[in-house]
């Protein structure tokens, strides 16, 4: 049972793929339906973990990066030309955050477990109400380019704030090792 929780992560790394495709050959209604069933799923596997107990080692570092992967990929399938440098940026971030769970996975004697902070998910949700804002932008619904610009603002601010939060984080721990 305790498997459960990386079952529904794996079925959101693997949703990528249709998402992908869907959205390549330009279904995007059943694109954008798939890709919010499975940006639910993302609550739901933390949900289930923390209340029966079925965190593991092994998720804490699969379902962030199973996240990255969804994200990123659908964002990089809809991101339009003039979003590209803050795309860059949002890759950058990522990457520093999956080689920081990397080194908390790899060295479990240091105690470096990093949970998701509370700029972390309004990241992940900014970046959801991005991903569906482009969605519509490639259906035609005439989202405009002004509510784009702002979700994506909040979606970098985030992002900022999460890597503060990360700094502290360490910057505590370095404190107490010298101690």
């Amino acid at each position: 049972m305790a498997n459960i929780p990386n079952a529904i992560t794996a079925i959101r790394l693997v949703g990528v793929f249709p998402v992908a495709m869907l959205t390549g050959r330009g279904f995007y209604l059943l694109a954008l339906v798939l890709f919010i069933a499975l940006a639910l799923t993302d609550g739901l596997d933390g949900w289930l973990a923390r209340k029966y107990g079925w965190v593991t080692s092994f998720g804490k570092i699969f379902d962030p990066t199973a996240d990255k992967v969804f994200l990123l990929g659908t964002l990089f399938l809809l991101v339009p030309p003039d979003f590209v440098l803050g795309f860059l940026f949002i890759c950058f971030y990522e990457a520093l955050l999956f080689l920081t769970a990397a080194a908390a996975y790899i060295c479990p004697g240091k105690h470096l477990v990093l949970g998701a902070n509370r700029y972390g998910k309004i990241k992940a949700a900014s970046e959801i109400v991005l991903i569906v804002l482009f969605f519509g932008v490639r259906m035609g619904l005439g989202v405009s380019d002004n509510i784009l610009h702002i979700v994506f603002i909040a979606v970098m601010l985030a992002a900022i704030g999460s890597l503060a939060g990360r700094w502290g984080f360490f910057r505590s721990k370095e404190k107490t090792a010298r101690s």
